[in-house]
């Protein structure tokens, strides 16, 4: 399960766009946990290589 760190307030254009490829880094992790969760209940092999 993806983990999410504690971010300081962003200060500066930079600080905004290191906190948003953070945060789509972060949507993207949980989507995939998400997949392989489902795959695994389906009794699927999570990475799709069949079972």
């Amino acid at each position: 399960m993806p983990e999410r760190t504690e971010q300081k307030a962003p200060e500066t254009a930079k600080d905004w766009a290191e906190l948003l490829v953070y945060y789509e880094f972060l949507v993207q992790e949980w989507e995939a946990w998400g997949r392989s969760v489902q795959a695994q209940i389906k009794g699927e092999d999570p990475k799709g290589n069949g079972k």
